[in-house]
């Protein structure tokens, strides 16, 4: 099959949404031709992968404009919405030149992996798959009190445009017009039954792992933590608002007071850290948090693998990276029962707390790390079988069986 897939962010050195595309584009082109179009700003990276031999299967195409990223990380995150924007309103001209010269059999949205923005390509004569995307959650309105004054505004502009995206043309065409919408997670479903309440709507995840990748994070198994040390808690990510880590380090205080020692490795930075820093100060707990800037390839592995408890609340996050590669290697995860971490822990093993407030979830996660703090045997083998599920339902061979049955199902919808 002729495969035209969008991904403007498709970048082999880096993370988040640049994993997304680059590991869609090797997954889809294992079994069709695959054409990608993405940003300018990705070409010297993948050029050099193939000039190494890796992906010169794939047909690359570029366009948009260069740019260089705001040092802030809250500006950043504003002005890469701003570029998604602008590429996505130049899609289609470019789309359409391509496919009166390859003839597509299938277009397909693989990132940004975000509903907000809608794709124009499902105007081509041919089918088109819309995901995996998500962002549908909220941060609940009982816990803005834990975000500085910007995110705060963060928030309220994002529901707001939300709101206004939902009612838009362009999306209600898109959702309308789509072959085959594959939601990220079930919350994502929930959302779009309401536009789409028969037509086609499934669900995988937009992340995966390769062989050697599950492997570096899997062997060998996790052994029992030794009581006579701190527990170690871990989380990464971008530092925002919605990770919920201040409610960690209030659970890290209300530990203290119990006589529970723990550690807790922040891995990752963002526009929360200073204010993060100042409130773990006034908690007393500065000296058992480190906020890393973030760790690299090996160094990220062996403290995963270092590590007890992978710990976050996080309100609003469509597919957990690092809670997944936390619990592939072998860390018990303890979150807040919301998005896509919440589900991912219910169906995996964990704990996955209730979060209704800020006293009842503090306290609550407190007790859950204490259980947990007690159990160290059972934790240790419940999470080496935690990572047996997650090394199969987030497996390269399983995203690529996935994606190859919706696309034969999408053109069955177009017979």
């Amino acid at each position: 099959m002729k495969v035209f897939l969008s991904a403007i962010a498709c970048n082999p050195d880096l993370g988040s949404e640049a994993k997304v595309g680059w590991d869609a584009a090797m997954a889809v082109s294992e079994h069709n031709e695959c054409h990608v179009v993405t940003h300018t700003s990705c070409r010297k990276a993948i050029e050099q992968k193939q000039a190494e031999g890796i992906a010169t299967q794939i047909k690359f195409h570029y366009f948009g404009d260069e740019f260089n990223w705001h040092p802030s990380r809250f500006i950043a995150r504003i002005q890469s919405w701003l570029i998604f924007r602008k590429w996505q309103a130049q899609l289609l001209p470019v789309a359409s030149a391509l496919h009166q010269k390859h003839r597509f059999d299938i277009t397909h949205h693989a990132t940004y992996v975000t509903w907000r923005v809608a794709s124009p390509l499902w105007r081509l004569p041919v089918p088109f798959v819309w995901g995996p995307i998500g962002g549908t959650a909220s941060l609940p309105r009982a816990f803005f009190g834990i975000l500085s004054a910007p995110t705060k505004l963060f928030e309220i502009a994002r529901h707001a445009s939300g709101l206004i995206a939902s009612r838009s043309r362009a999306f209600l065409d898109c959702v309308a017009k789509t072959s085959i919408l594959v939601a990220a997670n079930e919350e994502t479903e929930v959302f779009f039954r309401r536009f789409r309440p028969t037509a086609s709507i499934t669900r995988l995840s937009p992340v995966f792992f390769d062989d050697l990748q599950i492997a570096a994070l899997r062997e060998p198994p996790r052994p029992p933590t030794a009581r006579e040390r701190p527990l170690r808690l871990f989380a990464g990510g971008n530092l925002e608002g919605r990770k919920g880590v201040a409610l960690a380090l209030e659970a890290i205080a209300e530990l203290n007071k119990r006589r529970i020692d723990v550690t807790y490795t922040f891995g990752g930075h963002g526009p929360e850290l200073h204010s993060l820093q100042s409130l773990a100060q006034q908690l007393g707990v500065d000296e058992q948090v480190e906020f890393h800037q973030g760790f690299h390839k090996e160094d990220y592995v062996r403290r995963l693998k270092e590590s007890d408890i992978y710990f976050l609340p996080s309100f609003r996050e469509t597919t957990p990276i690092t809670l997944i590669e936390a619990a592939l290697a072998g860390c018990y995860p303890v979150v807040a029962d919301n998005s896509g971490a919440g589900e991912i822990v219910r169906r995996i093993g964990g704990r996955a707390v209730p979060a209704h407030n800020k006293t009842q979830i503090v306290n609550e996660m407190a007790d859950a790390i204490q259980w947990c703090d007690s159990h160290r045997e059972y934790c240790a083998a419940a999470a080496n079988d935690i990572s047996a599920k997650v090394a199969e339902e987030f497996g390269r061979a399983n995203y690529v069986r996935r994606i190859n049955e919706i696309y034969a199902d999408a053109m069955k919808d177009k017979s």
